[in-house]
């Protein structure tokens, strides 16, 4: 944690917790990446655009 603007606090990740998030990262990716290897690139581009119409409401 660190002193923020005011009475805010800002928090950050320690160098270890840096390392983790992005060996996290890297372990979602693949799984995304897996997840949707079937999908052609016009029908994952399809379904982009579907979820971020569902998201916005």
């Amino acid at each position: 944690m660190a002193p923020g603007r005011g009475r805010a606090i800002e928090h950050r990740l320690t160098p270890e917790g840096e390392r983790t998030l992005a060996a996290a990262n890297r372990v979602a990716d693949a799984v995304l990446a897996e997840s949707f290897a079937a999908l052609s690139a016009a029908e994952r581009a399809t379904l982009r655009g579907l979820l971020e119409r569902v998201g916005t409401h």
